[in-house]
């Protein structure tokens, strides 16, 4: 029987009479572009101003990250206060890409404690094998990376360029 396919619009010999697409590439294409075209949709909707006063629905919150089994998060969460300078106060600043930015933020661990930290964990990841890495260094490279990403992440905090720690 002859069909059309609801994709590409090609004129096809098809075996079955609820056959809708071509050929497999046109299918995967197809549900492709319904889901790209859901995802416009919730961006356009969410962007629609509404009316003060109107209510929109919330959100469904986002799925947490399935755990990982043989490592543990932390127990201690770090405390973090907005710091707002006064009049006649100095402004500390601080070294981030090469600039001196002002301190806007403050944190309850130290620069070297938060980089031990994430070191840690990396080691961590790296012993039961969440962390491939060269065997030739033994993993050090990994861990001059992570230390380095930290007291970049820690510093951008500092300052405002960074979101969270």
């Amino acid at each position: 029987m002859e069909r059309i396919c609801e994709n590409c619009g090609v004129r096809y010999e098809a075996e079955r009479a609820s056959s809708r697409f071509h050929s497999a590439a046109c299918r995967a294409a197809f549900h492709r572009g319904l889901v790209e075209a859901r995802a416009i949709e919730g961006l356009a909707q969410a962007l629609t101003p509404t009316a003060q006063g109107s209510e929109r629905p919330a959100p469904p919150p986002s799925p947490a990250p399935p755990p990982v089994k043989g490592f543990e998060e932390p127990d201690e969460v770090l405390a973090v206060m907005e710091v707002t300078p006064g009049a006649g106060e100095e402004v500390e600043l601080i070294e981030f890409e090469g600039r001196l930015l002002p301190r806007v933020h403050e944190c309850s661990v130290s620069e070297a404690d938060y980089i031990a930290n994430e070191v840690e964990i990396t080691r961590a990841q790296m012993k039961i094998g969440m962390i491939k890495t060269n065997p030739i260094v033994n993993g050090k490279d990994r861990l001059d990376r992570t230390a380095d990403y930290a007291r970049w992440r820690y510093r951008g905090f500092l300052c405002g360029e960074v979101a969270s720690l």
